[in-house]
Protein backbone atom coordinates (compact mmCIF):
# COMPACT_ATOMS: atom_id res chain seq x y z
CA UNK A 1 0.00 0.00 0.00
CA UNK A 2 1.50 3.30 -0.96
CA UNK A 3 1.39 6.46 1.16
CA UNK A 4 -1.22 8.17 -1.00
CA UNK A 5 -3.71 5.29 -0.65
CA UNK A 6 -3.02 5.08 3.08
CA UNK A 7 -3.69 8.83 3.59
CA UNK A 8 -6.86 8.67 1.50
CA UNK A 9 -8.15 5.73 3.57
CA UNK A 10 -7.30 7.50 6.84
CA UNK A 11 -9.11 10.68 5.72
CA UNK A 12 -12.17 8.65 4.66
CA UNK A 13 -12.33 6.86 8.01
CA UNK A 14 -11.93 10.19 9.87
CA UNK A 15 -14.70 11.79 7.78
CA UNK A 16 -17.04 8.86 8.38
CA UNK A 17 -16.34 8.99 12.11
CA UNK A 18 -17.26 12.70 12.18
CA UNK A 19 -20.63 12.21 10.43
CA UNK A 20 -22.43 10.36 13.26
CA UNK A 21 -21.32 13.02 15.76
CA UNK A 22 -22.95 15.71 13.62
CA UNK A 23 -26.01 13.55 12.97
CA UNK A 24 -26.77 13.06 16.69
CA UNK A 25 -26.39 16.69 17.66
CA UNK A 26 -28.84 17.71 20.36
CA UNK A 27 -32.16 19.14 19.27
CA UNK A 28 -32.79 22.45 21.05
CA UNK A 29 -36.27 22.52 22.62
CA UNK A 30 -37.51 25.89 23.95
CA UNK A 31 -41.04 24.89 25.08
CA UNK A 32 -43.02 21.72 25.78
CA UNK A 33 -46.68 21.14 24.91
CA UNK A 34 -49.23 18.35 25.29
CA UNK A 35 -51.16 17.58 22.11
CA UNK A 36 -54.68 16.21 22.65
CA UNK A 37 -57.11 15.72 19.77
CA UNK A 38 -55.08 17.91 17.43
CA UNK A 39 -54.93 20.84 19.89
CA UNK A 40 -51.72 21.89 21.64
CA UNK A 41 -51.83 22.89 25.32
CA UNK A 42 -48.86 24.58 26.97
CA UNK A 43 -47.04 22.52 29.58
CA UNK A 44 -43.77 24.35 30.18
CA UNK A 45 -43.03 27.20 30.57
CA UNK A 46 -46.76 28.07 30.13
CA UNK A 47 -49.04 25.56 31.87
CA UNK A 48 -52.60 25.16 30.54
CA UNK A 49 -55.30 22.79 31.77
CA UNK A 50 -56.62 20.25 29.28
CA UNK A 51 -60.43 19.92 29.37
CA UNK A 52 -61.68 16.31 29.26
CA UNK A 53 -64.85 14.48 30.31
CA UNK A 54 -65.51 11.47 32.53
CA UNK A 55 -65.61 8.34 30.39
CA UNK A 56 -63.22 9.74 27.77
CA UNK A 57 -60.16 7.87 26.57
CA UNK A 58 -57.64 10.46 25.40
CA UNK A 59 -54.23 10.25 23.78
CA UNK A 60 -51.73 12.81 25.06
CA UNK A 61 -48.63 13.39 22.89
CA UNK A 62 -45.63 15.27 24.31
CA UNK A 63 -44.21 17.67 21.73
CA UNK A 64 -41.65 20.43 21.87
CA UNK A 65 -40.96 23.60 19.96
CA UNK A 66 -37.58 23.59 18.22
CA UNK A 67 -36.15 26.59 16.37
CA UNK A 68 -35.05 25.52 12.91
CA UNK A 69 -34.21 27.96 10.14
CA UNK A 70 -35.42 30.89 12.26
CA UNK A 71 -38.92 29.51 12.85
CA UNK A 72 -40.61 27.30 15.44
CA UNK A 73 -41.11 23.67 14.45
CA UNK A 74 -43.07 21.05 16.40
CA UNK A 75 -41.03 17.94 17.27
CA UNK A 76 -41.81 14.80 19.25
CA UNK A 77 -40.24 14.66 22.71
CA UNK A 78 -39.64 11.19 24.14
CA UNK A 79 -40.64 10.77 27.79
CA UNK A 80 -41.84 8.39 30.51
CA UNK A 81 -45.29 9.09 31.96
CA UNK A 82 -46.96 8.38 35.31
CA UNK A 83 -50.05 9.46 37.26
CA UNK A 84 -48.68 12.28 39.42
CA UNK A 85 -51.93 13.22 41.18
CA UNK A 86 -55.51 12.03 40.98
CA UNK A 87 -54.98 8.29 41.26
CA UNK A 88 -58.33 6.63 40.70
CA UNK A 89 -59.51 9.62 38.65
CA UNK A 90 -57.28 8.70 35.71
CA UNK A 91 -55.24 5.70 34.72
CA UNK A 92 -52.74 4.99 31.98
CA UNK A 93 -54.02 2.45 29.46
CA UNK A 94 -51.12 2.51 26.95
CA UNK A 95 -47.82 4.31 26.54
CA UNK A 96 -45.41 4.93 23.67
CA UNK A 97 -42.12 6.75 23.34
CA UNK A 98 -43.71 10.23 23.34
CA UNK A 99 -47.42 9.56 24.03
CA UNK A 100 -49.79 8.03 26.54
CA UNK A 101 -53.46 6.95 26.39
CA UNK A 102 -55.39 7.90 29.53
CA UNK A 103 -58.77 6.61 30.74
CA UNK A 104 -60.78 9.29 32.56
CA UNK A 105 -62.66 7.83 35.55
CA UNK A 106 -64.04 10.67 37.71
CA UNK A 107 -64.37 14.47 37.82
CA UNK A 108 -61.86 16.93 39.29
CA UNK A 109 -58.26 17.86 38.49
CA UNK A 110 -55.63 15.19 37.84
CA UNK A 111 -52.04 15.36 36.64
CA UNK A 112 -49.82 13.22 34.45
CA UNK A 113 -46.14 13.43 35.30
CA UNK A 114 -43.50 13.20 32.59
CA UNK A 115 -39.72 12.77 32.57
CA UNK A 116 -37.96 13.45 29.26
CA UNK A 117 -35.80 10.66 27.81
CA UNK A 118 -33.31 11.38 25.08
CA UNK A 119 -30.62 13.73 23.95
CA UNK A 120 -32.35 17.13 23.91
CA UNK A 121 -30.85 20.55 24.55
CA UNK A 122 -33.43 22.06 26.90
CA UNK A 123 -33.59 23.94 30.18
CA UNK A 124 -33.80 21.80 33.30
CA UNK A 125 -37.34 22.92 34.17
CA UNK A 126 -38.58 21.47 30.84
CA UNK A 127 -37.12 17.97 31.45
CA UNK A 128 -39.65 16.98 34.16
CA UNK A 129 -43.15 18.31 34.66
CA UNK A 130 -46.85 17.76 34.96
CA UNK A 131 -49.71 17.86 32.50
CA UNK A 132 -52.96 18.98 34.18
CA UNK A 133 -56.29 17.45 33.12
CA UNK A 134 -59.45 19.37 34.08
CA UNK A 135 -62.10 16.65 34.23
CA UNK A 136 -65.83 17.43 33.91
CA UNK A 137 -68.70 15.02 34.39
CA UNK A 138 -70.95 15.66 31.37
CA UNK A 139 -72.54 12.21 31.31
CA UNK A 140 -75.84 13.56 32.71
CA UNK A 141 -77.75 16.42 31.21
CA UNK A 142 -77.70 19.26 33.65
CA UNK A 143 -74.14 18.51 34.84
CA UNK A 144 -73.19 21.54 36.93
CA UNK A 145 -76.56 23.30 36.79
CA UNK A 146 -78.43 20.26 38.11
CA UNK A 147 -81.19 21.10 40.56
CA UNK A 148 -81.84 24.58 39.20
CA UNK A 149 -85.11 23.47 37.63
CA UNK A 150 -87.10 22.68 40.75
CA UNK A 151 -87.41 19.29 42.40
CA UNK A 152 -87.23 17.20 39.22
CA UNK A 153 -83.46 16.43 39.42
CA UNK A 154 -82.53 18.76 36.57
CA UNK A 155 -85.03 17.48 34.01
CA UNK A 156 -87.45 20.38 34.24
CA UNK A 157 -91.10 20.50 33.20
CA UNK A 158 -92.72 19.99 29.81
CA UNK A 159 -90.67 21.80 27.18
CA UNK A 160 -87.97 22.73 29.71
CA UNK A 161 -85.29 21.04 27.62
CA UNK A 162 -86.48 21.96 24.12
CA UNK A 163 -86.38 18.61 22.31
CA UNK A 164 -84.62 16.47 24.90
CA UNK A 165 -84.79 12.91 23.60
CA UNK A 166 -85.75 11.48 26.99
CA UNK A 167 -88.66 13.92 27.37
CA UNK A 168 -89.84 13.22 23.81
CA UNK A 169 -89.86 9.45 24.43
CA UNK A 170 -91.81 9.92 27.67
CA UNK A 171 -94.43 12.02 25.84
CA UNK A 172 -94.73 9.38 23.11
CA UNK A 173 -95.23 6.57 25.67
CA UNK A 174 -97.88 8.64 27.48
CA UNK A 175 -99.71 9.35 24.20
CA UNK A 176 -99.75 5.64 23.27
CA UNK A 177 -101.04 4.65 26.72
CA UNK A 178 -103.87 7.20 26.50
CA UNK A 179 -104.81 5.96 23.03
CA UNK A 180 -104.55 2.27 23.97
CA UNK A 181 -106.42 2.44 27.30
CA UNK A 182 -108.80 5.40 26.98
CA UNK A 183 -109.02 5.65 23.21
CA UNK A 184 -108.39 9.44 23.27
CA UNK A 185 -105.40 11.75 22.71
CA UNK A 186 -103.91 13.25 25.90
CA UNK A 187 -104.76 16.90 26.65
Amino acid sequence: MNLKTYLRSALTVAALAAIPAAAIAQMKIIAVQAKVGGTNYGVAPNAEQIPVNVGDRVRVDLVGTSIEGGRGVERQVNARFDVASGRGMIDIAQAGSNWVVVNIRSAGDAQLGYAVNGNYDMRGNLRNGRITLQISDNRRRGGQDRGQEGDRGGYGDRGGHGGNERWDRAQEVTRRLYLGILGVEPR
